[in-house]
């Protein structure tokens, strides 16, 4: 009995490792989920960054598409130098957590922008598939550096939600201290030419603009007027946000929905890209330092709303 349950496990894990992507949630709140083949072609200059967890690539309300690829992805390490990183250790290799080794070809600093070479890429699975869940697991390890990762999506469609779960375990022999943050990259794309999308923090940033004067205004806790200028859109706030302060709403008159996301841990960055009837890609970080053998768990919450139902719905409330 003991060796057919193994072997029932061992299949049904092959089963799920295969899988490219699925889509989960009804006809009313429908989210596709790319898995890590998919994933590798979402990008159309690949770059070894976002992690191969699984990513959001589809959110559809009402014959309305919210995401443009990527999607919402998930990278560690831009702040900072991944672990075994060299400056200009050209021909050296490094950890990527989420994507695997990468070789370092370029002199400087990490440049998380820069198409490192893939050494070896983790194997990633889907190790379990329920009715609206979804939840994927890779490890790997380069010299005293390893992790174990697992990455779950759960959506809520009655609730037009997603919640995504995450878990980081350090089995190296050295501390991990590194940046997590997802991209975020949502649809703006709709008949108007000019969109007055807008954002509204439950914390008090300080967001400055680092692609020049003109870019945005901020009152308070309301940031709009984003225009792209000659060098893009790129905002950044690096005032400390409390666990409990960690939420923010996009919305736009031309949608019938509001976007709130929210996450259950502290942050000391929040940054803003933005490209006009493209996309705006808010993003929350979190710093990750995990001592061999620690491990750390944490959430990203995505809630869809009427646009008229701010007051019914509780405006910014957790």
């Amino acid at each position: 009995m003991r060796t057919e349950i193994i072997l029932f496990t061992v299949i049904l894990t092959g089963i799920l490792s295969a899988v490219s992507g699925v889509e989960l949630g009804n006809e009313n709140f429908r989210v596709r989920i790319a898995g890590p083949e998919e994933m590798l072609s979402l990008e159309k200059e690949y770059r070894p960054r976002f992690d191969l967890c699984g990513t959001p690539c589809g959110i559809r309300i009402g014959g309305r598409e919210y995401l443009i690829p990527p999607g919402l992805s998930d990278e560690f390490g831009i702040m900072d130098s991944p672990p075994g990183f060299k400056e200009n250790g050209i021909g050296t290799a490094f950890l990527k957590i989420g994507v695997g080794i990468l070789e370092n070809d370029r002199a400087g600093k990490y440049f998380f922008y820069h198409p490192y070479p893939v050494r070896k890429r983790f194997d990633t699975s889907c190790v379990r598939k329920e009715r609206d869940m979804i939840e994927f697991r890779q490890s790997g390890g380069f010299r005293s550096y390893a992790y174990e990762y697992r990455k779950t999506y759960a959506v809520r469609p009655e609730k037009k939600q997603i919640v995504i779960h995450y878990s980081l375990k350090n089995t190296g022999t050295e501390p991990i201290l590194t940046t997590q943050y997802n991209h975020n990259f949502f649809s703006l794309k709709h008949d108007s030419s000019v969109s007055r999308v807008q954002i509204r923090t439950k914390f008090l940033p300080e967001l400055k603009s680092m692609t020049g004067e003109g870019c945005f205004t901020a009152e308070g806790h309301l940031c709009r007027n984003l225009k792209t200028t000659q060098r893009g859109c790129y905002l950044v706030s690096t005032k400390t946000i409390r666990a409990e302060e960690n939420q923010f709403e996009l919305s736009d008159p031309a949608l019938p929905f509001l976007i709130r996301i929210r996450g259950d841990f502290p942050s000391s960055r929040f940054a803003v890209s933005f490209k006009e009837n493209e996309y705006i890609s808010p993003e929350i970080f979190l710093r990750i330092h995990l001592l061999p053998g620690e491990k750390m768990q944490w959430r990203r919450i995505y809630e869809f709303l009427p646009a008229g139902d701010r007051e019914a719905s509780g405006s910014m409330s957790p």
